[in-house]
């Protein structure tokens, strides 16, 4: 008989296998039998298999799932046939049930049944001190010595084999990289089984921290699953601060269907403590939409506003409901009757705070969900998460500290998009906030609601309720409903100037969100103060330069909707929206002057169209008929004194039809050099633009010399220049040049350089790229030096010298190497050489003399 490998000790946490059961058989006697049974296995007590399984049926398997693994379906269910083929057993075609996993009761007493018939020293001991039967995993022997399968530690994890996980970890801690079928790692699985043991969690995170941002099949993490599953606060603590930067951005981390940590932990109701975590950890989650476009907040209160219960006592907010329409007439459905007198909204509100008091079962939903909402909006806004507490992981500093902020949950949901009951409520609760201004309180979360990117540290916010509602991203009919419900609470609101000199027309003016001027609000602001369309904001600027500034923001809103734009001012549509609610328009209208009025950059309405929208629309008509002198206007030094033409010219959004309209405002534009010597067709071949289109011949038609006119600058360039210089431009456009002015090719630039220099200097191909264009309108540039005594073969072959590296340092937070990002990038830089080479080899082909200058 051949000699049999020595027994494992099963404290080794050895894999499944035959070995291994035959170490259990070995030290595993039934009761009545002596540890001299030499019996083969066949001929042993059948307790053994009933033991098999019901400890196979644990896991939602049975021995006949085995037998159909490892016998082939031979039907042999006998202990010898089992034994002999577990080291068979493939764990994932075996049919686990994970609810039969999570069941610990039923587990520990069968591991308890089994273990008290094993000898003390084959005991493993779990983390929390209790027995726990290990799970035998296969064992390879090369040499006399174990190694480990790889996909030990995440089976153990996927059984709930906690000890066999700490110790595997711990031994092998390589194998914590495995990843099994669908994307689950051993993390994914002892988060998913809610392992409570925070030591074995430890381990697998020492072993492997990248698992804790790595994602499956459907994009969850870890912490996904954790907050999907109710796993205990102290592990998910771990998740998120054993390693901080790892554990912040597995927060932050959405799954395929849009949502984060955070949306589970509220879906699925995680233990008390789970959910603070994680609002510390990414607070901005809150308002963060996943596919279905619901919020963690939606979570919480939408889900209980649209409940059955929920609709019923929400009832005590009808009385606000119609609150604000009665100023400004009655609008849709909202009737006279339903109407509240200022002495029933008093009796509403104390009626809603007398709720809100109570300590009854029939409103306890209600303040729990009033609660959590509230806190989940504290932590938006990065104000602690309890009033008056400090948060758990704010650490005492010996600096000042700094002034105390004052919590406005009416201002807060004002800011916001969010169901209106929650507005409605916040609205009874605290309808003397609608008369109080913030003061830096907001502003510190971080937020976008600053309107200015670079305020100064020492300026206060000095904002109402209304400018936070002209900011928020709320429109259509609720939206108007917040601002008429402030102006109804606070008229005068329309008038406070905030910190930065805005007014709320101003605000609203700059939201892309708002851009209709009757049903989104904008009209009831203006009527509210109308000498607000001529007043100017801190840095110089009128509602009406402020909604022109706007213009290039819109056409990427979720409001933007393709449309016939036309180019006569005949009431048609400007950015899918109706004349008659074009806010521009209706400004206008009702002051004219607006249009004549520069910021304190020194534009003009017109000038912030021409540099940031697309088409020539009734709204650019409406400016410039308001102020013809606006086309011969130059602004101010820091856009280099640029007219209208010189701005549109520039832009890579501008289309012809506004390039020309431009053009015929102001001919003379098109000789007309900017601040620093360009001419508007200069301008318009650096734009980014690829061919000759209609705005270019436009500006050609109107001042045909500026072909062949170089630069008023040092350069000097023509506009073959500028064309040879640009990574956009390509043959047809250089080839159109040419044919407009042959000698181009042949002019010098400032620095001795020549357009086929310029050319070679880029990485464009000879063909494509119009290097081959340049070359034929005159060949022998290619044998004249620069200033640096460079020819264009020299630029070439020191451009293909000098590619991009190799190895980008593109990692992520976890240092880790993005594969994608370098493959692009050796691509691109691949592509690079290519070029470079086709563009050497064709001069040397063309000039084989260059070698020898």
């Amino acid at each position: 008989m051949s000699e049999q490998p020595p027994p494992i000790p099963v404290d080794d946490a050895s894999p499944r296998g035959a070995t291994s059961n035959d170490t259990y058989l070995e030290h595993s006697s039934p009761p009545g039998s002596t540890s001299n049974d030499t019996s083969p296995p066949g001929d042993r007590p059948s307790r053994r298999t009933d033991r098999l399984e019901s400890l196979l049926s644990q896991w939602g398997a049975s021995s006949a799932d085995v037998n159909d693994h490892t016998m082939g379906g031979s039907g042999r269910g006998d202990w010898a046939s089992i034994s002999s083929g577990l080291d068979n057993i493939d764990l994932y075609s075996l049919r686990i049930d994970r609810s039969a996993s999570l069941d610990e009761d039923q587990m520990s007493n069968v591991a308890t049944n089994v273990l008290s018939e094993r000898p003390a020293s084959h005991r493993r001991i779990s983390s929390t001190g209790g027995d726990r039967l290990p799970f035998q995993l296969p064992q390879v022997f090369d040499g006399g010595e174990t190694l480990i399968d790889l996909a030990a530690l995440h089976d153990a994890a996927r059984i709930t084999d906690w000890p066999s996980v700490l110790s595997l970890s711990q031994s092998h801690p390589e194998s914590a990289k495995y990843v099994g079928k669908e994307g689950w790692n051993a993390l994914h699985h002892a988060c998913d089984r809610r392992c409570p043991h925070v030591d074995v969690m430890e381990s697998l995170l020492n072993a492997y921290p990248g698992a804790l941002v790595q994602t499956n099949d459907k994009g969850w993490t870890p912490l996904h699953r954790a907050c999907r599953n109710k796993t205990p606060r102290d592990v998910v603590k771990l998740l998120l601060r054993k390693y901080p930067d790892l554990g912040k951005r597995a927060a932050t981390m959405r799954c395929n269907d849009g949502r984060s940590a955070l949306h589970y932990a509220l879906l699925y109701d995680a233990p008390d403590g789970v959910v603070d975590l994680l609002l510390q950890a990414d607070p901005g989650a809150v308002l963060d939409e996943d596919r279905d476009r619901v919020t963690p907040l939606g979570t919480v209160w939408d889900k209980y506003a649209n409940s059955f219960e929920g609709k019923r006592m929400l009832q005590i907010l009808r009385p606000f409901e119609a609150e604000g329409w009665e100023s400004g007439g009655i609008t849709d459905n909202v009737q006279e009757g339903d109407l509240a007198p200022r002495s029933d909204k008093e009796e509403a509100e104390k009626r809603v705070r007398e709720v809100m008091e109570k300590d009854q079962p029939a409103f306890k939903s209600l303040q729990t969900s009033w609660k959590t909402a509230n806190t989940l909006l504290r932590a938006y806004f990065r104000f602690p998460l309890q009033e008056g507490k400090l948060d758990e992981d704010s650490k005492p500093s010996s600096e000042p500290a700094p002034p105390r902020r004052k919590w406005r949950v009416f201002h807060a949901t004002c800011a916001i998009k969010c169901h209106p009951k929650l507005l409605l409520m916040a609205r009874a609760l605290h309808p003397e906030e609608a008369l109080e201004v913030d003061e830096n309180d907001l502003f510190r979360a971080g937020h976008d609601v600053n309107p200015f990117p670079t305020p100064q540290s020492n300026q206060m916010s000095n904002m109402t309720a209304l400018h936070f509602a002209a900011m928020s991203p709320l429109s259509g009919r609720e939206g108007r409903h917040v601002i008429k419900l402030l102006l109804k609470l606070n008229p005068h609101a329309a008038r406070h100037v905030d910190g930065y000199g805005s007014l709320p027309l101003h605000l609203i003016c700059q939201n892309v969100q708002k851009m209709q001027w009757a049903s989104f609000g904008p009209k009831d602001i203006y009527e509210a103060y109308t000498e607000a369309s001529t007043v100017r904001d801190g840095t110089g600027r009128t509602p009406l330069n402020c909604i022109a500034s706007s213009i290039g923001q819109y056409k990427h809103s979720s409001l933007a909707r393709q449309s016939s734009l036309q180019t006569q001012n005949a009431g048609g549509l400007v950015a899918g929206v109706a004349a008659d609610e074009s806010v521009i328009q209706n400004l206008v209208a009702a002051n004219s002057i607006a249009a004549s009025m520069p910021d304190n950059s020194g534009r003009l309405p017109l000038h912030y169209i021409a540099e940031r929208a697309e088409e020539w629309t009734p709204d650019v008509t409406s400016i410039l008929t308001a102020h013809p002198a606006a086309a011969q206007t130059r602004a101010g030094p820091s856009t280099c004194n640029q007219l209208p033409l010189h701005m549109a010219a520039s832009s890579p959004d501008a289309r012809p039809s506004l390039i020309m309209n431009l053009v015929l405002a102001n001919p003379r534009a098109a000789s007309i050099m900017d601040g620093i010597g360009r001419l508007p067709l200069h301008l318009s071949v650096d734009s980014g633009r690829t061919t000759w289109d209609r705005g270019i011949e436009s500006i050609f038609s109107a001042f045909t010399p500026a072909i062949s006119a170089p630069e008023g600058s040092p350069r000097r360039w023509t506009v073959l220049h500028t064309a040879a210089a640009s990574h956009s431009a390509g043959r047809e456009l250089i080839e159109h040049i040419i044919s407009l002015a042959e000698n181009l090719a042949s002019i010098p630039d400032g620095d001795g350089k020549y357009p086929l220099h310029l050319a070679c200097a880029t990485n464009k191909s000879w063909g494509t790229g119009g290097v081959q264009a340049i070359f034929d309108a005159d060949p022998s540039v290619g044998l004249s030096e620069d200033s640096n005594r460079l020819l264009p073969f020299h630029i070439a072959a020191l451009r293909s010298c000098m590619t991009p590296s190799k190895t980008l340092s593109a990692r992520d937070g976890d240092g880790y190497q993005n594969k994608t990002t370098n493959t692009t990038a050796r691509d691109d830089a691949f592509n690079d050489d290519l070029e470079s080479l086709e563009v050497l080899f064709n001069l040397l082909t063309a000039q084989p003399s260059i070698v020898s200058l």
